[in-house]
Parts: structure tokens; sequence; C-alpha cells
């Protein structure tokens, strides 16, 4: 009842929340046959809902048992496709309500659903796909146990890579691995139950890996986060689509990553070099006050970007004034009352979308009274005026960036020029 609703609020809010959302591997994904959507676990609530939004059929997810503590929660969240597991520390007691969770697992698979498990189990912000729970594959082989092998399930590795995870206006890329089919595992199991389990857990691990912008060494993950940067900004995106399907941004970043797993404990002077040449390159372009954007390989024309400044200032003016309350309390709220980064950008969304229902709710009430249609119209604008502000703030911000840059560049052009210089230099390293 509920689900295609917020399924619908999400649509519109997505695309303001997040600048842009990159499927790599559509072609893989099941929706017609039974299937567990194995995922990696980076960002609270937002993990479950970035695939979801991608298709029309129901997806179910697996989330925690604790948040199930009234009649209400659970019917709530049973109706926005959520289904509890219970942990250790939740008790005994409530260990033995996950039976109840298996069941009703078995049955949806039967009915050829697909289920989001996040089996690392705890919520961390890292490249690095951890050590998975076999739970995820124990659900897998007790639906054919109930239901016979017939059904045919799959185990489909699915990951979500955040460019900052815990940022509002962050990128995603949403990965699609190959799915491992169960049947495979038929005979395995039959003679060794334990062992099947303990290899497929192995499996889709092993497949996660595969598929997620992945750094063996942590210590790695600054430069990585500086090459990628470089490297996002020299392949720059328009502003729509808004999906971007394509492998192009996963292969850049996933690149980006082999190589510095490759190097890592075989070359460790080259890697001390990369990581020597990007430190004084980011150190001098914080010296000028600059940032690698301003190196852009395409920037956004003058003439035309002013020209749709000034036709769209009425809707930055109007989203600005509509949306600027809601976005503010769900910022502060997050800087300052969420101590956990991975919870940080769940509740900032929560409480914007919260608070634009309720603003258009009572809105359109007030509007309706005087008039249906511009209650209707007051409704649609909302998203498109809150959409058209960030997008508006972001170019004009770019457009000054630019202007800063071109005095810079003339006051300082020996140093413009050997900040060009390094960073092709860091290109060609790679």
């Amino acid at each position: 009842m509920l689900y295609r609703p917020i399924w619908w609020s999400l649509q519109i809010i997505f695309r303001v929340f997040f600048r842009k959302i990159f499927v790599s591997g559509s072609e893989n994904i099941i929706t017609d046959k039974p299937v567990i959507y194995a995922g990696n676990h980076v960002n609270a609530f937002l993990d479950p809902l970035i695939l979801p939004i991608q298709f029309w059929k129901k997806i179910y997810f697996i989330s925690r048992g604790d948040i199930y503590n009234t009649k209400f929660k659970r019917w709530l969240l049973w109706q926005t496709g959520q289904l509890p597991m219970f942990r250790q520390r939740d008790g005994k007691d409530n260990l033995k309500r996950n039976e109840e969770t298996n069941e009703r697992c078995y049955d949806l698979l039967k009915k050829k659903r697909g289920i989001i498990i996040f089996p690392e189990g705890d919520c961390i912000q890292e490249k690095h796909i951890r050590m998975l729970k076999k739970g995820a594959i124990r659900m897998a082989f007790g639906a054919v146990e109930k239901h016979g092998w017939d059904i045919d399930v799959h185990i489909q590795p699915i990951t979500n890579n955040y460019t900052f995870p815990s940022q509002f206006r962050t990128e995603i890329i949403l990965r699609c691995g190959k799915p491992l089919r169960l049947m495979d595992y038929k005979e395995l199991y039959e003679s060794d139950e334990a062992k099947a389990i303990t290899q497929l857990t192995k499996d889709t691990y092993e497949a996660m890996r595969d598929n997620y912008v992945q750094l063996d060494n942590l210590e790695d993950q600054k430069l990585f986060e500086q090459l990628v940067e470089i490297e996002r900004n020299s392949n720059p995106e328009p502003i729509t689509p808004w999906i971007v399907t394509g492998h192009q941004r996963f292969d850049m970043e996933k690149g980006i990553t082999d190589k510095i797993n490759a190097i890592r404990g075989k070359d460790d002077k080259r890697l001390e070099e990369l990581t020597s040449m990007t430190n004084s390159y980011f150190k001098e372009l914080k010296k000028l006050k600059l940032k690698d954007s301003l190196f852009k390989s395409k920037r956004p024309k003058l003439i035309i970007t002013l020209l749709l400044a000034l036709l769209l200032l009425p809707v930055f003016v109007t989203g600005y004034a509509l949306n600027i309350i809601q976005f503010t309390v769900g910022d502060w709220v997050a800087r300052k009352k969420i101590r956990l980064i991975h919870f940080k950008n769940s509740i900032r969304m929560g409480i914007i979308l919260a608070l634009n229902l309720v603003l258009i709710l009572i809105a359109s009430i007030v509007i309706s009274s005087y008039s249906g249609m511009w209650a209707i119209a007051f409704i649609l604008y909302m998203p498109f005026s809150a959409w058209v502000t960030v997008n508006y703030k972001e170019q004009i911000s770019s457009l000054l960036e630019d202007n800063r840059f071109k005095k810079i560049a003339k006051k300082s052009s020996k140093a413009v020029l050997k900040l060009k210089v390094e960073r092709e230099k860091i290109r060609k390293f790679l």
C-alpha cells in the first residue's frame, strides 16, 4: 500500500539529492526469477533504495530487527518492503523470530520476488568489501529445501559505489554483476551442505569484490580519491541525463583501484612516487585556493549559461524560498546531531523528504480551497523548483570559480602552467 507512493517520492527526491546515478551491468539484472541481491553496505537506509528505484517490480530487503519494536512499526516496515533480521546482540528470544522472516523469504522467492540482503552485516564507509556472513546463502538454500530446486534461485552481486557517501549531491555507480545460480551448487550441497554454503559464500564475496571499486589496502584511500577526482574532472558529465547507463564510469574508477592494488606490495617505490606527485599537486592547488575541477576538459559555455540563468532566475528564487528551511534543517541535524557517519546522509534525506511532504500537504489543502488545478500545479512545481535550484546554484558557483581562476591565471601564469603540467604527468603515470 505504501510502497508505490514512496517509490514515486524517491524518484523525485533522488534527482535532487544525488547529482547523478551511473548504472553499470544493467544487462545482468534478474527480475523474472527468484533472486537474492547481495549488496555492500556503506550508507545505512539509502543502500537498499538505489536498486529498487530502477524497476517497477517490488523488491524486498532485509533490515535490522531491533527497529521492529511496535506493532505499528512492523506493519509500516512490511508495507515498505522491509523484513526484520535479528542479531545475537538483540537477545535469544528475538533470534527465534528470524525463522518467521526466513519462511516469508522462502515464499517470496517461490513467487519470483527479489530480496536485497547485505551479507557484510554492519554498515561501514570504506572502499573495501568485508568478509561475508553466511545468512544470505543459507536463506537461498532454505528456499530450495522448502520449495524444490525447480524454483531456480539466483544470487546476484550488487554494489553501490558512492563518490562521497556522507555528502549531499554525491554521485553513485550502481554496479550489477553476473548472477550465481544455486543449481550449480546442487551436487555439492546434496553431498555436503556446510561445504556448499561455505563455497557459495566465498564465490559471492569474490563476485562482489570484482564488481566494486575495491581497495585492498585502505591506506591508499586518500591517493585513490585524489586520482579519481582528476579523472572525473577530465571526463565531465552533463547535467542530463540523470541516470547514465553504461560501463565507462565504473571501468574508469575500477581501473584506478586495480592499478593501485597491482602496485601495492610489488612496486612500492612507484607507489611512493605517485603518492608524492599527487600530494604535491593538491598542496599547490590549496596554496593558490584552486580546485582541480577548474581544469575540467569541458566548461559550460558562458553565454548559454548566463541566458539560462536569467531565464530560470524566477524558478531559482521561488525554489530557494520554498526549500531553504527543509534543506537547512536536514543538513544541520545530519552534521550536528548524528554521530555515526553512515547515518548522516540517510537522516538528511529523510528529514528533507518528510518536511517537503508536510509542506506540500498543508499548502495543497490551503490552495485547493481556492482552486484544485492550482493545488496540483503547486505539487508538481515543488520538486521541479528544488531540482532547478540545486543545479542553478552549482552552475553559478562554477561560473564564479571560472572567473576567479582566470584572474589567478593572469597573476600567477607560471604557477598555473606548472599545475597543468603536473596534472598531466599524474594522468600519464597511471
